[in-house]
């Protein structure tokens, strides 16, 4: 399994950065652009740290706010999951339903 997700965030984040590179070419070309949404969807799917990169390496989407603020809460999303997945390894006996049953379980 480790091997298999190690591979998908190595592929997409080539990707992204290449979908990055494309859309750079051809804003400057005036030809047909890759949507936003597809990049961020691609950035959401786990290529946000090659879409960091080829923000800074190819100085773009870099002053589009609006874009700009999206791309911030990806990747706080993705933080915040990481954090649930590394807290609920460190437990190592609860599951998942357990850590989330359990907490709804002290606010009632």
């Amino acid at each position: 399994m480790l091997i298999i997700l190690s591979a998908w965030m190595v592929g997409i984040n080539i990707a992204t950065f290449i979908a990055y590179g494309v859309d750079r070419v051809r804003a400057r070309s005036n030809r047909q652009r890759i949507s936003e949404k597809t990049l961020l969807v691609m950035g959401l799917c786990g290529g946000s740290p090659g879409a960091y990169i080829a923000q800074r390496a190819l100085h773009h989407k870099l002053r589009n706010t609006t874009f700009q603020h999206q791309f911030t809460m990806i990747v706080l999303v993705q933080l915040v999951a990481l954090t649930i997945v590394l807290v609920a390894m460190e437990l190592g006996d609860y599951s998942f339903y357990n850590l989330f049953h359990r907490s709804h379980a002290a606010l009632l």
